[in-house]
C-alpha cells in the first residue's frame, strides 16, 4: 500500500523555485523552535500537500462559478424572450396573474376574480396592466448571488497556520521590530519573523499576493479565531 508521505514524493515538484523559497524559511522556522532538520520536509510536504488541494478546489470553484454565470445568463435571456414571445404560456400567465390582481382590488369576490381571471388573454390587458405583466416577467429572472465568500486563500492559509502551531504547541507569532538580520523571505516590511516568512512563503506559492501589513493583519485574524493547539 502506497503511504501518504510516498505519494507526495511521487508529486512532481511544482513550481521548484517557490518551493525552494518555503524551504528556505522552514529551516530559520525549524532552527528558531529548536525541531529536528528533519521537520523541513516533512513540513515542506505537508504545506505543499496543502496547495495542491486548494489549487484543485480553487479551480473547481471557479468551474462553477462559470456554469452559475453561463445559467443565469441563459436564464435571463429566456426571461427576455418570454416576454416578446406572444404565444408563450408564461405570457398568458402573466396576464391571468396581472388581471387576477386588478380584480380583487375591485372587491368582487375571490370565486369571481379568479374566474374573471382565468379567461383573459394578453390582449384583454389595459396598458398599464401589460407593463405590469411585463414587470413580472423581467421578474422571471434568477436574482444574482450576493452572498460574500473568503477568498479560498485565506482557507488555505489557515491550514498552514494550524500545521505551523501544532508542530510547536503554540500560536504563531512576529516581530514588528526591526530586524537585525533580514530572512529570505523578506518582503521589506516591519513585521518579521521565522513564521511570518513561511506564511509568506505558503501564500507566494499559492500567487496570493499579500502586503507585509496585510499579512500581520491576517495572522491576527487568525490568532483570536484561535484553533486547537498541539497536546504533549
Amino acid at each position: 500500500m502506497v503511504t501518504e508521505a510516498n505519494q507526495v514524493e511521487d508529486w512532481p515538484r511544482r513550481d521548484e523555485e517557490k518551493r525552494q523559497r518555503l524551504e528556505a524559511a522552514l529551516q530559520l522556522f525549524v532552527a528558531r523552535y529548536g525541531l529536528p532538520l528533519e521537520a523541513v520536509r516533512r513540513l515542506s510536504d505537508a504545506i505543499y500537500r496543502l496547495y495542491r488541494q486548494h489549487d484543485m478546489h480553487k479551480s473547481l470553484a471557479e468551474r462553477d462559478r462559470l456554469f452559475d454565470s453561463r445559467f443565469r445568463s441563459e436564464v435571463r435571456a429566456l426571461a427576455e424572450r418570454t416576454e416578446k414571445s406572444p404565444d408563450a404560456d408564461a405570457r398568458e400567465y402573466a396576464a391571468h396573474m396581472t388581471r387576477l390582481d386588478t380584480l380583487e382590488r375591485r372587491n368582487i369576490g375571490r370565486g369571481k376574480a379568479i374566474d374573471g381571471a382565468g379567461v383573459t388573454s394578453w390582449e384583454d390587458l389595459s396598458p398599464p396592466e401589460k407593463q405590469r405583466a411585463r414587470e413580472l416577467l423581467r421578474g422571471n429572472v434568477l436574482p444574482r448571488n450576493n452572498i460574500r465568500k473568503p477568498a479560498p486563500e485565506v482557507g488555505y492559509l489557515r491550514e498552514v497556520a494550524t500545521i505551523l502551531e501544532r508542530e510547536i504547541g503554540r500560536p504563531i507569532s512576529f516581530s514588528s521590530a526591526p530586524p537585525a538580520i533580514r530572512g529570505p523571505n523578506d518582503h521589506k516590511g516591519r513585521h518579521h519573523g521565522p513564521a511570518f516568512d513561511v506564511m509568506m512563503a505558503a501564500a507566494e506559492m499559492a500567487d496570493y499576493r499579500l502586503t507585509n501589513e496585510a499579512m500581520a493583519m491576517l495572522i491576527r485574524r487568525l490568532r483570536r479565531k484561535g484553533r486547537p493547539q498541539k497536546i504533549f
